[in-house]
Formats: structure tokens, sequence, C-alpha cells
């Protein structure tokens, strides 16, 4: 069991057996700590492929370490590719995938997605993706997911306002949804992940009011309204991801209430 923490302010990661006993645990440098006084600057969780263990902070720091505790690589995102400007703490975790470990920066101005060589920590890629909007709404601290569509490993990421597929390989833009903000309201940053599968996206939207469906097969380029299955304007969540299990969506909202909806037609179940 891997899980980030500070120790004696710096950036940690600690791992622990299945009897909850300490193996061992590796720094990574000084840390910034959390302005939320529920948050640390060790807010994302870690990723494992069973070989390499990634971690991200919000000092900006990202590293691979091997399961032993061992640092193969780390390097600084803002020191590299500028400042972190989100009004909160980090929330983003990184993602492991077909070797590249990818990782998501939507906040007010230069955003991005970076994809690093999960052995070496070369980049692999990086691309920018940014859209205008108002005050705080192009801020996110969501998690990317990774689908297969036609035999392509895709990036599905929720944020600034739109929903967008990149491929894992290259970074290339393939499709991407908007209309999830149509009076272009300020304030309405991200938390949430988007539940998704290749099927589908359920994207928590508005603050906690609203709930999308956009369907993911065959998308291609602009796919706002040609994919987009069903909206709910009484039901949704602002801090909780929903989750998709098979045919169902299972959403908690920040009330504590749990639905069980059908992923296709948003029908309550």
């Amino acid at each position: 069991i891997f899980v980030t923490c500070p120790i004696d302010e710096n950036d940690g990661v600690v791992c622990y057996n299945f009897d909850g006993e300490e193996v061992w645990r590796q720094t990574l440098g000084p840390q910034r700590p959390g302005k939320h006084r529920n948050g640390t600057g060790s807010n994302p969780s870690p990723a494992t492929d069973g070989e390499h263990l990634i971690v991200y902070y919000k000092s900006g720091t990202v590293a691979a370490l091997d399961l032993e505790g061992k640092i193969r690589w780390q390097k600084n995102l803002q020191e590299t590719y500028g400042p972190d400007t989100l009004w909160w703490d980090l929330g983003t975790s990184p993602v492991l995938a077909q070797g590249k470990v990818v990782v998501a920066v939507m906040q007010e101005g230069d955003s991005y997605l970076v994809a690093f060589d999960a052995a070496t920590g070369d980049v692999a890629w990086k691309q920018a993706r940014q859209y205008k909007t108002e005050r705080e709404s192009d801020q996110a601290y969501s998690t990317p997911s990774i689908i297969s569509q036609s035999g392509q490993h895709v990036i599905v990421s929720w944020g600034a306002d739109h929903l967008t597929g990149h491929d894992l390989a290259t970074g290339k833009l393939l499709w991407e949804s908007g209309g999830f903000n149509p009076e272009n309201s300020g304030m309405w940053r991200v938390i949430a992940s988007a539940a998704v599968d290749p099927q589908v996206a359920i994207v928590p939207y508005g603050r906690g009011d609203y709930l999308a469906a956009v369907k993911l097969e065959d998308a291609q380029g602009d796919i706002t309204e040609s994919h987009r299955l069903w909206d709910l304007s009484d039901i949704g969540a602002d801090v909780p991801s929903p989750i998709i299990d098979g045919s169902q969506l299972i959403l908690l909202t920040d009330k504590g209430a749990i639905y069980a909806l059908d992923k296709r037609t948003g029908k309550l179940l």
C-alpha cells in the first residue's frame, strides 16, 4: 500500500504491507504545504503498474520510484513549465498507462497535458489544453482516464468547461465536447472527475447542479451536439467523483445521497 504524505516538511511517500506495518519511506524535497484546512501538498494519489510507482505533489514534483522506494527519476513541472495558478490545493492525480506517465495541468493561464516515459522520465510529448473561460472556470482538480477506442489509447480529461480526448501516443487532440457552461458562468471550477468507459463519459458540472452523458463511440472532432446523450439538472456532485459499473452510473452527492442511474439514458434505477 503506497501513501503520499508530508514527512518532516518534505514531499513523502510511505509503503505499508497489508498487516499495516511500514516497509519503507522516501522523501522527494521540500513540500509546498496545503492551503485549505483539509488539504495538504500531497493530495494526488500515487499510481502504479506493479513496476513503477508514480507520485505527484503540489510543489510540482513528479517522480517515479521502484517498489522498494528507490527514486528512478524526478522532475518539477512548475520549474520547467511555469507556476501553479490554481486557487486551491492541487488535486489531480498522475495516470500511468502503456509505459507513459500523464499529468494534466488545467489552471488559470497556461494549461497542458504532459507525458513522460515511465522508465526514464524523458518527455514523450506536451500538448496545450487551453480554453477561454470566465474567472476560475478554467481551473480543474480532476484526474484523466484512459480508454481504448478503435485500438487507440485515449486520454479523456475534464476541465475548463470541456471534455477532451487526446491520443496517448502523441498527445494529439482527437475530439472535444463543450456546452457544459452555456451561460459562461465564472467560478465553475471542476473538482469531481468524469466517470468514463469506452462507450460513455458522465460529466458532473455546474458546481454539483448538473449531470450530463456524452457518447464516446465514434467520437471525432467537435462532438458537443452530436454525441450528447442526456442532461439532468436536478442531480449532480461537486466534489465526489461518480463511477461507472457495467451499465450503471453510481453517483454520491455532496449531501451524502447515493444514486444508481442507467448510464445510457440517465433513468433512475
